[in-house]
């Protein structure tokens, strides 16, 4: 019976992101599966796992008691170095490409927007490639039209859990995630500005250790900045004041906090772009997509227009829509997801 293993370097317990999001619902559709953790001297985790495995990524010294037993392994790696790829030798290997960027600061300007060469090395020595958007293949195909590797697409998986969330009818406008030049959550407050709706709250959670936001704090009074948190109690909290969200990029390969907009019933502006677009594709007449653009006065211009007419919609549009939204995160579920990796691991059993 073939055995398969995960191998992740990223700390994954309390879910700070898209990868170790990932990951978690990953080993919980996968509970059996071997878990490897890369580490260093900097990254030493103590993980709660069945089947964990520790393998240094500088001596590699476990590997052959570590890989001994595993016939496919999926590579969450954000970079793989050639070495560890050698020593794979006969096992599968099927790479998970969370993103096409790895550094924020590359990203304002969605034609280079590229996979790194850091990547190069992992892509070309793998067995599949999956791709967390339809988006991110294409993007992918075009930049390597020379790799031959098979490529599939897995979206991420997403449990629904708050259908028996009442709907709210408020006007405020709320943005949780990362506070990175590529996701432009400034657009929430410039958008209210743009239409002369300073008095409505705009909510933002996440990091603000950026001059950049303090001096937006101190520009806007109807701003207010939320601490990140990860205890999903305090998250729900800030859901309970948000009316609409606000979901903005200009290159987003997936979209998870789209998700969590969504199952909590709350209506969403959301970037027509990448992995949002393919969330919302069967349902646009009931979410608030807006037209992206990469000059930013024009980006905010779009995300204006679009505020000001949901903000115009009656309560009970509103919550027709939301509830209708919902139907999104059916393609979403383990359920689905599982079965889409069962049939890609048939392909290497």
């Amino acid at each position: 019976m073939s055995k398969i293993a995960i191998i992740i370097d990223e700390y994954v317990d309390n879910n700070t992101g898209g990868v170790s999001t990932w990951t978690t619902h990953f080993m919980k559709m996968f509970p059996d599966i071997i878990l490897i953790f890369c580490y260093d001297d900097n990254n030493v985790h103590n993980f709660r796992h069945k089947n964990l495995r520790y393998l240094h990524k500088n001596t590699l010294k476990e590997f052959k008691s570590v890989f001994k037993d595993v016939n496919i392994v999926i590579n969450s790696l954000w970079s793989t170095n050639k070495v560890i790829l050698r020593l794979f030798g006969k096992i599968k290997v099927i790479t998970v490409i969370h993103s096409l960027i790895f550094k924020e600061f590359i990203t304002n300007n969605i034609k280079y927007i590229y996979t790194h060469n850091y990547q190069e090395d992992t892509i070309r020595n793998s067995n599949h490639i999956v791709f967390v958007s339809k988006s991110d293949q294409e993007y992918f195909l075009k930049k390597y039209p020379d790799i031959k590797v098979p490529t599939s697409v897995i979206y991420n998986v997403y449990v629904p859990e708050y259908s028996w969330r009442s709907y709210k009818h408020l006007d405020t406008v709320g943005y949780i995630g990362r506070f990175v030049p590529r996701k432009r959550p400034e657009l929430a407050i410039l958008g209210l500005e743009k239409i002369d709706r300073l008095d409505v709250p705009c909510l933002m959670m996440g990091s603000h250790d950026h001059n950049f936001w303090r001096d937006l704090k101190d520009k806007y009074n109807n701003l207010e900045l939320v601490p990140e948190n990860f205890n999903e109690n305090e998250k729900n909290k800030f859901f309970d004041r948000v009316g609409i969200g606000s979901f903005t990029s200009i290159y987003e390969p997936f979209g998870y906090s789209l998700l969590e907009f969504i199952d909590r019933g709350i209506p969403v502006i959301v970037a027509d772009i990448d992995g949002p677009r393919e969330i919302i594709e069967d349902f646009r007449d009931c979410v608030y997509p807006y037209e992206v653009n990469q000059d930013f006065n024009k980006d905010t211009e779009n995300y204006s227009k679009i505020l000001k007419y949901v903000l115009s919609l009656s309560p009970e549009e509103r919550k027709r829509n939301a509830q209708k939204a919902r139907g999104i995160l059916e393609r979403f579920t383990p359920e689905v997801i599982i079965k889409d990796w069962n049939e890609l691991f048939s392909k290497y059993v």
